[in-house]
């Protein structure tokens, strides 16, 4: 892989340099040793002369091992394809070596294919949940990948450096704007999922014990002026709808919190624009996104938001608005007149419904709206009962079972999926 050397070289000065970077450069090394075994060594020795920070970073081919399909197996220059594993280096045992340092905080970067397992926690074995018991009382640790588990890494041929490494590189060099004063390695990680959304891989990262508030550089882009009023609220809106784990709800409230800045503020819009692209955010989430950026006047951004979701953005901007060009006011609903009676698909009855009922009907609107192939629209709800939305997701089912204009092959899905809920869940 060319761009290894680049990569390198690119990521030492980013991080020596003087104004923003907190390493020096004669306590980076590069480890040149070609067998598994003196890599571990070479580390382990390097982690007793550390004493504040150990930042360990790989770059190259990655495979999965054949035997289990679980561990993530690096390649040294020694190391050779086909029934022959042992001649690679393994992820875990990396880790350990990182682990036994005296260092009170330590980075491991991974920028290969299927880094994304290394942020997995799989308690496959005695030996791994002794790592991660291990782990767990570690001062702090912080792991980035460049992709997701089943995913592999870009290294375009002819480019300096590989996508996701010259995306780090450039936000230390260039900075965050809108951050804070010191660069925190989760917010490192937000803007590259930004910066790297669409049609790349996905970063990943795992943090033990409060690793993802380590402070990786200065922010170049730091104005104390604009930060006092966007910062803490930028990061904290980010943080909401990026985290899997609030509820839906609160995650749209937050797209609207952002949408409101970006009334005046262009880089706001941006970050509308991203999150549209954003695969791990949930559709429904970037549909409630791709309204706020047709709201702000930026049909550009909402139509290719939609572009990613279906066929025809613009067709399903245009179902979209007639849905959404209505009160909040389910008494004042029935009055309105109808410009388009075909995307008119609203029951008769929705001053019988409760909030909770116009809610689900309205996020199942916007889904037909949108114009997603069924198997597309129904992933889209079982995505949110993954992430422990099944409330939200039985809302939904609810209020498509409403819809006058669902033919049956839509409604014997629709119900077979409702009736799969936890019954704790249901209605």
């Amino acid at each position: 892989m060319p761009q290894v050397h680049s990569n390198l070289g690119g990521l030492r000065d980013a991080l020596c340099d003087r104004e923003v970077g907190f390493f020096t450069p004669e306590h980076c090394e590069e480890v040149e040793q070609r067998s598994f075994q003196q890599v571990l060594k070479a580390v382990s020795r390097l982690g007793r002369e550390a004493t504040d920070t150990l930042l360990v970073y790989y770059c190259g081919h990655a495979v999965l091992d054949d035997r289990d399909g679980d561990s993530l197996l690096l390649s040294l220059p020694e190391s050779t394809s086909g029934n022959e594993p042992w001649s690679f280096l393994r992820v875990n045992d990396l880790k350990k070596a990182i682990e036994s340092s005296r260092a009170k905080f330590r980075i491991l970067v991974l920028d290969c294919c299927y880094s994304g397992t290394a942020t997995l926690n799989r308690l496959g074995s005695a030996e791994d949940s002794e790592l991660l018991a291990r782990q767990a009382k570690m001062a702090g640790t912080y792991v980035l990948a460049s992709s997701a588990a089943n995913e592999t890494s870009l290294a375009p041929v002819g480019s300096t450096y590989t996508t996701f490494t010259g995306a780090l590189i450039k936000l230390l060099v260039r900075g965050i704007p809108d951050g804070q004063k010191f660069i925190e390695m989760h917010q490192l990680f937000q803007k590259m999922q930004i910066d790297l959304a669409g049609p790349y891989p996905t970063p990943a990262q795992q943090n033990t014990n409060d690793g993802a508030r380590l402070v990786i550089a200065r922010n170049r882009a730091y104005r104390p002026v604009r930060v006092e009023r966007n910062r803490a609220a930028y990061f904290a809106d980010l943080d909401e709808i990026l985290d899997g784990s609030v509820d839906l709800e609160s995650r749209i409230d937050a797209v609207d919190r952002i949408a409101r800045r970006a009334e005046t503020d262009e880089d706001f819009l941006q970050v509308l624009r991203r999150i549209t692209e954003m695969r791990q955010v949930p559709a429904l989430l970037r549909i409630n996104v791709v309204w706020r950026l047709d709201s702000l006047a930026d049909k550009e951004g909402a139509v290719n938001g939609l572009n990613l979701l279906t066929v025809d953005g613009e067709d399903a901007l245009r179902r979209l608005r007639s849905l959404l060009t209505v009160p909040d006011s389910a008494e004042q609903w029935p009055e309105l007149p109808t410009e388009d009676e075909e995307a008119q698909v609203r029951p008769t009855r929705l001053d019988r419904l409760n909030d909770d009922q116009l809610w689900g009907q309205l996020m199942g609107e916007m889904l037909l709206a949108v114009g997603m192939p069924m198997e597309s629209t129904l992933d889209s709800i079982s995505e949110l009962v993954a992430l422990n939305e099944s409330r939200a997701a039985r809302l939904i089912l609810e209020g498509l079972l409403r819809v006058s204009r669902l033919d049956q092959q839509w409604r014997v899905r629709v119900q077979s999926l409702l009736e799969g809920l936890p019954i704790r869940d249901r209605g």
